[in-house]
């Protein structure tokens, strides 16, 4: 992921970015900072063409973010880790349309997998039979992956703990 141009801590940096390789002329590589941010093709037509004043609006990129990480998420060997990732990534999209969500998407470094990874840490941590990861009711993980998004780390794993009391 982010091979070529590298992760954007926000969409003003990605906006920036576009804006740099628009006034360039570098139309090639602004297509290519579309893809590799998961932004639409035709969306950067839209701003190469003048239709539209910013290269994306944080919803899109926020959304192409985590379209990114989906295609990542694709390759997982393991079917049951792809799954439950997968499932992690559809309940951040559902959340992903508050601003608050959105912006913390775009924060460099954050990612659907430290969630999985921890949540998978805390269920080894109180392992009981054959459980591989615990997450809780839809409301549970929707604070779960809050706490990591609006929060930090730590307030993850607090409230991974939770589960377990």
């Amino acid at each position: 992921m982010f091979e070529k141009f590298g992760e954007f801590n926000s969409v003003e940096e990605l906006n920036a970015a576009a804006e740099g390789f628009l006034k360039e002329g570098d139309i090639k590589s602004l297509y290519a900072l579309a893809e590799e941010n998961g932004i639409d093709k035709e969306d950067a037509e839209d701003y190469v063409n003048g239709d539209t004043k910013v290269f994306a609006t944080l919803a899109m990129a926020a959304f192409g973010r985590l379209s990114v990480q989906e295609k990542e998420i694709s390759k997982e060997k393991n079917v049951m880790e792809r799954m439950i990732k997968k499932q992690i990534l559809e309940m951040v999209k559902s959340i992903c349309t508050e601003h608050d969500m959105a912006t913390a998407v775009m924060k460099k470094g954050k990612n659907v997998d430290v969630i999985f990874q921890t949540m998978k840490k805390g269920a080894e941590k109180h392992k009981s039979g054959n459980c591989g990861v615990s997450c809780g009711t839809d409301r549970d993980l929707c604070e779960i992956i809050k706490a990591y998004y609006l929060g930090s780390e730590k307030k993850l794993n607090e409230r991974i703990e939770q589960l377990y009391k």
